[in-house]
C-alpha cells in the first residue's frame, strides 16, 4: 500500500491527542478600566545585533549547509507521514529517534477537530459582523469576544501541550545537569 493510500484510509481511532466535541464557553465580559492584569510589553535595554548575509551573497557551499534539499525535504516528509500513520493507529512512537510533537493534528481525527474549530471560529466572527452591520455598528471588543469564546477550547488545549512540553523540557534539563 502507498503512503499516501494509507494517510486516506486512515482509521479514526481516539487517542491522548483526540478532541471531545467543541464546547464554547463565555466569561464574563469586563470592561476595559475595570481589567486589573492589562497585558504590556517590556524591551531588555541591552541590544545585540548579529550580522548574517543575505542569501545572494552566500556561496553554494553555505547554502547547502543551510538549507534543506529538495531530497532531504522529500525524505522528511515520507518520514513524517510514516510516523503520522502511526500516531493514527494508535501506536505510541517508541523510538527516541522520532517525537509525535507537531505532528498530532495531521492524523485524521486531529485535523477533522482542527478544521471544525477553525470553520466554528470563521462563522461565529461573520456572524457577529452581519449582526452588526445589520444594525448599523461596528464594535472590535464583540468581533474579539465571539472569537475568544469560540477558540478558547483550542487555546486551552495549547497551554496543556505546552505546560508538557515544558515538563519534558525541564526533566531532559534535569538529567543533563546531573
Amino acid at each position: 500500500m502507498e503512503l499516501s493510500e494509507a494517510l486516506t484510509r486512515d482509521p479514526l481511532i481516539l487517542d491522548k491527542f483526540a478532541l471531545e466535541d467543541p464546547v464554547i464557553r463565555t466569561r464574563p465580559s469586563t470592561s476595559s478600566t475595570a481589567r486589573v492584569n492589562k497585558k504590556r510589553v517590556a524591551f531588555d535595554q541591552r541590544v545585540h545585533v548579529r550580522t548574517t548575509i543575505a542569501c545572494h551573497e552566500m556561496s553554494q557551499q553555505e547554502i547547502d549547509a543551510v538549507w534543506y534539499s529538495p531530497q532531504e525535504f522529500q525524505a522528511i516528509t515520507e518520514s513524517c507521514c510514516k510516523q503520522i500513520i502511526k500516531l493514527s493507529r494508535g501506536e505510541t512512537l517508541k523510538d527516541k529517534k522520532y517525537c509525535a510533537r507537531g505532528l498530532e493534528s495531521h492524523t485524521h481525527i486531529r485535523s477533522l477537530a482542527k478544521s471544525m474549530n477553525r470553520k466554528l471560529a470563521h462563522q461565529v466572527v461573520f456572524d457577529e459582523q452581519e449582526r452588526q452591520a445589520q444594525q448599523g455598528i461596528h464594535n472590535d471588543e464583540a468581533l474579539s469576544q465571539v472569537y475568544l469564546a469560540a477558540s478558547s477550547g483550542s487555546c486551552m488545549w495549547a497551554n496543556v501541550i505546552g505546560l508538557e512540553d515544558q515538563k519534558e523540557a525541564d526533566n531532559i534539563y534535569d538529567d543533563e545537569t546531573l
